[in-house]
């Protein structure tokens, strides 16, 4: 319904975006966008994508029902450091995550998604993880509230692993100061040799 292509340093800012056939609001090809205090919901894929988007914030959105996905999806990586922060959004009732990180070797570029900062975030009630967390290096996920997701299948609250295949694992990551209650799978998951992460205070 929304899309950002190409364009840099964009802000969309306090839309409702309802009922998109595939994605409410996208973001590919840019540099510095900012989506903020949107209120995104009904979508046929995700509520919010960002490819190949370096510098983007993601803040204080509200993410759900999308019918096939995510609520919000960062993928893909051509830089060393994409540093995207996506801060204070609200995610629920989603098909798969509420959230999902991943750098995706087979599109290209580097295929890690680094240097991010995730923080005060509230996912619940998704049907497959909280956070999915793929290809994710040198990165903080702190202060977020994450409960009763894993209604249908995934890993639970905040889940760090590899795309297989790949052999990029997600690795060294703060895990710091999350309130996770998954009364079905998992809490924090770390598999597919991901290492060297710091998972403390939660």
């Amino acid at each position: 319904n929304i899309n950002i292509e190409g364009g840099n340093y964009v802000t969309v800012e306090g839309f409702i975006v309802n009922d998109a056939p595939r994605v409410r609001i996208r973001a590919v090809t840019a540099t510095g966008v900012v989506i903020r205090n949107n209120v995104i919901s009904r979508s046929g894929l995700d509520g919010i994508l960002s490819g190949y988007t370096p510098q983007i914030q993601i803040i204080d959105n509200v993410a759900s029902g999308s019918l096939q996905e995510h609520g919000i999806y960062v993928s893909n990586s051509t830089t060393a450091n994409d540093n995207p922060v996506v801060r204070g959004n609200e995610c629920f009732d989603n098909n798969q995550n509420g959230m999902q990180f991943n750098g995706d070797c087979d599109a290209g570029g580097d295929g890690v998604i680094s240097g991010a900062v995730i923080e005060g975030n509230v996912i619940h009630h998704n049907q497959w993880n909280g956070f999915s967390l793929i290809s994710l290096q040198n990165s903080t996920i702190r202060n977020n509230v994450v409960y009763e997701n894993g209604l249908a299948a995934g890993a639970g609250g905040i889940h760090l692993a590899d795309q297989p295949g790949c052999s990029k694992p997600s690795s060294n990551n703060v895990v710091v100061n999350n309130t996770v209650h998954e009364p079905r799978i998992a809490c924090i998951r770390m598999s597919n040799g991901s290492t060297a992460n710091v998972v403390f205070n939660n």
